[in-house]
C-alpha cells in the first residue's frame, strides 16, 4: 500500500487507479475498487 502511496504522488489519476487496481488484484482482493 505504501508503495502506491509514493509511486501515486508522481503519476496521473489514472496512473493512480491503475496502481490502485493492481494492489488489489495482488492483495487477493475484487476488482471491483
Amino acid at each position: 500500500m505504501e508503495r502506491a502511496d509514493w509511486h501515486g504522488k508522481r503519476k496521473p489519476t489514472w496512473q493512480q487507479a491503475h496502481d490502485h487496481f493492481v494492489v488489489q488484484m495482488r492483495a487477493g482482493a475484487p476488482a471491483v475498487a
